[in-house]
């Protein structure tokens, strides 16, 4: 159990008489630590010599040595240590020390390669033979990478050297040049060499050889090349064209494709010693071949025969991989707090390089986990998302996110707030007063219209007058005065057949006929925009309940009167001094002194400036079982039937309140035998004026109805299908067909806050002129309509003119507005559009539609003539110059960039075109956040399970299912 060191052994001894022997003592050294042996010479690696020699030594003096070679047994020897006659191979040798304690060292070893075998030199590139070339040039390599070379020229002594070697002024006659390639070894190859002869004669040469600037190109790159020609003759010679060209694989200079550089030299003649430099590239495309291509100069003499130069090989490859990433949606838009998803896409990645990102966004731009799913922040702003790829962490995609409001998608100045119709929905009614029999006037055969008004007039309010299923004949209007309901089974089920004098009267009326007025009552102060109380002159002329109008002279900085006198005052109520085109219709909920306070606000501002005015009818008295006030007639309701023959309308609500029309069926055919040339054969006794004119009204709703045809399909008023007029205000249309008019859905000094949604209103037109495209949706016939939302409806064409008048502040969304009828392809040839504003349209607002048809030919916008009419177009902007008092101007179009022209008033934002197929935004506006509707708070229980809402210019689907359309489709109109 001793350690390690030095130790000292004593002895002494003692007798038996006690006395002590000196002491014996022994020291020695306990070693237990190993030599290290190290190799201090050693032969070279690689090598061709056959003997080695190795020098060794150890840690420790005084160590012995024990040696090995390869597998052989370890011997004693002592350094150095001498090897002879090895083999070619790899060797390895190694040495132990052991001290003098008997420690052994770790063994020292070394292994190196004898090389015996010599390289191979081979001559990849050399001049022709024979040429007249007083240069030459040569390639060469080795078979064993790491070779050096030796060149020689004719009996020059060799040098050392490296492809390639040039040489120049050489002189006529024959030469010979030769490489040796030595490799890591120091074995040297035999030599490799190339004859040839150059002659003296003269001509054109190349006195330096063609040149690239890369031996490999990538697709996409640029290959440059040079070349040198000389007339070495005492003559001057003409060529034709001087030119580098390029084959690819497989070719030869006799055929195949080839592709000349540029440029090229053209025809010309060079003086005796004159020298010519072309230098030209070319630009390879991701269709040329990949491979070894080559590439020679050549020209054509004079005799048209060509002479090819030496060829120079090179490499077409593919363009080396770029990483990139790119984000999708690369723009999208939420509001605060919303969630977007994102996805990354990393290309151009070699084998084995990841194809992850990682996902970033700036402090205070929301939050984004590792799987792309972004949550916006609380504050509205632009905020930029970043994906990094982990393969390159230099490369990145980004994607914009607009965060904000879905009430800033139209500024508040320009729009209104929607809340159409009657608050509620249309109220149930249940209790029948009456019930009438088709079969007591002989199912359509004598006279039931006596007995229906009879029936209407006894009806108490909130009550329902039943007719049956089976056909009721009159002859005279049927008029509902008070809030009753005249109800049948349904539209295919219980009809009304009107037999009437020509130009007489509509078949219903739902109106207190026939209006009278008093005087109106000045307005004492400016009534702004969204104000929900008028200052009047007198308060004590109105009381809770009224439904009465304001209107104001016409303000000429934006209203175009167009000579419009109808569907306004003077034409109708108290007298005036001037034409008043902007007005709304209004219910008074208190008067406080002489303030009148709203139900619903003001859409437009009226100026004091323009003398404003409130009035309302003073007569006539309420019918009998009404509490109305004179002249109005409210919650009136025409349910579930069907109805034909009217004369001047068919149905013609004037200052009705909360009234509706729902599930009714208006046709407006004619029998085959009195059918006109204009006109449509089938069941009806037909239709003149309008399906339905909305005068003077308000909060009405007309739903879940079909309107269609006329007795004369022709401008003029005969052939309309609903009529907003007269300041109408905060009425709805919804999921209604409109179908095969003059015009279909047209809006006369309409009062604001009216809602057409949700309907597939097609084919418009004239029999005036077939080849005109008719406007589907009319937003402007008589001015001046203003604060209209269109929303939802499948359309031709939406547009307002200047006929008679304009119209301004109207906002068209989510529409899908084709530029193409049912009837488009076979008639109409002019003045197509999906999306039409005529001048003087003010501030309109297009937002969140679906505009064109795919294949139809369309630009994207036409606001000049040329193209004019004649060009089908998504948009048609600022035509109509000198329209007005009945006549259109369509061939004439103001300067888009004029003052206050319509297209730069038009605001245009989140609106799909089949012409770009790309969503147009507004570049004012980051919010990119469409709401569902402007008017709904959620899906309306009429689209079922379908989508909504049903148009989408920002998805991947851009259209689903319209209810509308989808009855209209499956044959079956009626709900």
């Amino acid at each position: 159990g001793l350690v390690a060191g030095g130790h000292t052994f004593t002895v002494t001894a003692a007798d038996q008489a006690g006395n002590l022997a000196a002491p014996a003592s022994f020291t020695w050294t306990i070693d237990l630590t190993a030599p290290v042996a190290t190799i201090t010479a050693s032969p070279p690696n690689p090598t061709n010599q056959t003997a080695a020699t190795f020098s060794f030594s150890s840690s420790k003096a005084g160590s012995t040595f024990n040696c090995k070679l390869d597998t052989g047994t370890a011997a004693a020897c002592t350094s150095p240590q001498s090897y002879s006659a090895l083999a070619a191979g790899s060797h390895t040798f190694s040495v132990t020390a052991t001290d003098q304690a008997g420690n052994a060292s770790a063994p020292a070893s070394f292994a190196w390669t004898i090389d015996l075998t010599p390289p191979v030199a081979t001559i990849t590139a050399s001049p022709p033979n024979p040429t007249t070339l007083t240069t030459a040039s040569f390639s060469f390599t080795s078979n064993q990478a790491g070779s050096t070379f030796r060149c020689t020229l004719d009996a020059a002594a060799a040098a050392a050297c490296t492809s390639p070697q040039s040489y120049s002024g050489l002189a006529a006659g024959s030469h010979t040049f030769s490489v040796t390639a030595t490799d890591q070894a120091g074995n040297v190859s035999a030599a490799a060499s190339f004859t040839w002869t150059i002659t003296s004669g003269g001509g054109l040469v190349i006195s330096s050889p063609l040149t690239l600037d890369k031996s490999t190109v990538a697709a996409g790159g640029t290959l440059n090349g040079t070349v040198t020609y000389q007339n070495t003759s005492a003559s001057p010679i003409a060529v034709q064209i001087i030119t580098i060209t390029s084959r690819p694989p497989g070719t030869t200079p006799a055929s195949g494709p080839y592709d000349d550089f540029t440029p090229t030299v053209p025809a010309q003649t060079i003086q005796p010693g004159a020298t010519l430099t072309l230098a030209a590239s070319r630009l390879f495309l991701s269709s040329d071949p990949l491979g070894s291509w080559y590439s020679y100069t050549t020209y054509q003499d004079s005799a048209l025969a060509w002479h090819d130069g030496p060829h120079v090989s090179f490499t077409v490859a593919a363009p080396a991989p770029t990483i990139s990433v790119a984000v999708t949606p690369s723009v999208a838009s939420t509001t605060p707090g919303g969630t977007i998803t994102f996805q990354a896409t990393v290309s151009g990645t070699a084998t084995g390089q990841s194809t992850a990102v990682t996902w970033l966004v700036a402090v205070g731009g929301g939050t984004i986990d590792q799987t792309g799913v972004y949550v916006a922040p609380a504050t509205a702003g632009t905020y930029t998302v970043v994906a990094t790829s982990i393969a390159d962490p230099t490369k990145t995609g980004i994607a914009t996110v607009n965060v904000g409001m879905p009430s800033s998608i139209i500024s508040a100045d320009r729009r209104t707030a929607w809340n159409p119709g009657i608050p509620g929905g249309i109220p149930s009614r249940t209790t029948l007063c009456a019930t009438l029999s088709a079969a007591t006037y002989g199912n359509g055969t004598t006279d039931a219209t006596s007995a229906i008004q009879a029936a209407i007039n006894g009806c108490p309010e909130g009550q329902v007058v039943y007719l049956p299923a089976g056909t009721y004949r009159v002859t005279s209007n049927l008029t509902i005065a008070k809030g009753i309901v005249l109800r049948g089974d349904g539209p295919t089920l219980t009809k009304i057949r009107a037999s009437l004098a020509a130009g007489s009267v509509a078949v219903v009326y739902m109106a207190n006929l026939w209006p009278t007025y008093g005087s109106a009552v000045n307005v004492t102060a400016d009534v702004p925009k969204d104000a929900t109380s008028v200052p009047v002159a007198n308060g004590s002329a109105f009381a809770a309940g009224d439904i009465v109008q304001i209107d104001q002279l016409d303000d000429t900085s934006y209203l175009f009167d167009g000579n419009c006198q109808w569907f306004k005052r003077p034409d109708y109520g108290p007298p005036t001094t001037g034409h008043r085109s902007q007005g709304q219709t209004v219910e008074v909920v208190s008067v406080v002194g002489n303030t009148l306070n709203l139900s619903t606000p003001i859409h437009q501002g009226f100026k004091l400036a323009f003398a404003p005015q409130v009035f309302k009818p003073s007569g006539p008295a309420a019918p009998a079982g009404s509490t109305e006030p004179p002249g109005i007639v409210k919650y009136a309701g025409l349910e579930k039937l069907y109805v034909t023959g009217g004369q001047n309308d068919q149905i013609s609500m004037i200052n009705c309140a909360y009234c509706w029309i729902a599930n009714v069926e208006s046709d407006g055919t004619t029998p085959a035998a009195s059918t006109a040339a204009n006109g449509t054969a089938g069941p009806g006794n037909g239709m003149k004026g309008a399906h339905v004119l909305i005068d003077r009204s308000f909060r009405v709703v007309i739903r879940d109805s079909y309107f269609h045809h006329a007795t004369n399909v022709v401008q003029g008023g005969g052939a309309y299908g609903l009529s907003f007029s007269a300041h109408t205000s905060d009425s709805l249309v919804e999921n209604n067909i409109i179908y095969y008019m003059n015009k279909p859905l047209t809006m006369r000094a309409t009062g604001g806050g009216n809602v057409v949604a949700y309907n597939y209103v097609d084919n418009a037109w004239t029999s005036a002129d077939s080849r005109l495209q008719e406007t589907t949706i009319d937003m402007g016939h008589a001015s001046f309509p203003y604060m209209e939302l269109v929303e939802g409806n499948w359309a031709a064409q939406i547009a307002t003119e200047t006929v008679w008048g304009n119209s301004g502040w109207m906002t068209l969304f989510r529409n899908y507005a084709s530029s193409q009828q049912q009837r488009t392809a076979a008639n109409e040839t002019y003045q197509i559009a999906a999306i039409a504003f005529e001048v003087k349209a003010r501030f309109m607002n297009v937002v969140g539609n679906v505009l064109g048809t795919p294949g139809l030919g369309l630009l994207y916008e036409v606001n000049s003539n040329p193209p004019g009419p004649d060009q089908k177009t998504v948009y048609r902007i600022g035509h109509g110059v000198n329209a007005g008092g009945g006549g259109d101007d369509i061939s004439t179009y103001e300067s888009p960039i004029a003052a206050a022209a319509t297209a730069l008033q038009l605001y245009r934002h989140g609106n799909y075109d089949y012409v770009t197929g790309t969503v147009v935004w507004d570049p004012t506006n980051l919010n990119h956040v469409l709401p569902d509707s402007l008017y709904l708070s959620s899906k309306p229980a009429f689209f079922g399970a379908n989508p909504w809402p049903w148009v989408d210019p920002v998805g991947t689907t851009k259209l689903y299912t319209l209810p509308a359309k989808a009855r209209w489709d499956s044959g079956n109109p009626n709900p």
